[in-house]
């Protein structure tokens, strides 16, 4: 609501500006004098006037630009606010998310372990099942689909912090 009423503010300041200029240079031809001296006045008033409505134009083509350069700076300083929020938040999700891989690739790499162990044993006593070797490649490949995770999350909160100390400098 705030950036709708200074822009609303500007064009209303440059609005008014314009239209004292154009009453100003077209003051001139309303004017009619009937002495010499009211010429003599009408040519001084007309270049004062004139003057006097490019220096309201002038100003408040200034007052523009410079509310403008300061909103320009006020919404830089909002997004870097947002993009250090953005950061955080990425970094606490992913330091959640590796805590929740680590438990979660400890446990299915100790069952891992243990199958394929017991599959093994079992691969050299020639009592071995199908389903016994797939168990321990599905086991496998879920402990590797979890390796990958983690370091891609791990990869990320090493970029975030990358980012960050380069945001600091």
């Amino acid at each position: 609501m705030k950036r709708n009423q200074t822009f609303f503010h500007q064009n209303v300041v440059f609005f008014w500006c314009f239209i004292i200029f154009v009453y100003l240079c077209t003051m001139n031809i309303r004017i009619r004098p009937f002495h010499a001296v009211c010429r003599l006045y009408k040519a001084k008033c007309h270049k004062l006037s004139f003057g006097l409505a490019l220096c309201l134009c002038a100003m408040g083509l200034f007052t523009s630009c410079n509310s403008r350069h300061q909103q320009l700076q006020e919404q830089i300083e909002q997004r870097k606010q947002a993009l250090q929020h953005k950061q955080d938040s990425t970094l606490t999700a992913a330091q959640a998310e590796i805590q929740r891989l680590d438990t979660l690739l400890q446990r299915v790499s100790r069952k891992y372990e243990q199958k394929r162990r017991a599959a093994e044993i079992a691969h050299e006593a020639g009592t071995g099942t199908e389903e016994m070797f797939a168990e321990v490649n599905s086991l496998r490949q879920l402990r590797d689909s979890l390796q990958v995770r983690f370091d891609t999350e791990c990869a990320k909160i090493r970029y975030v912090r990358l980012v960050q100390k380069k945001n600091e400098e």
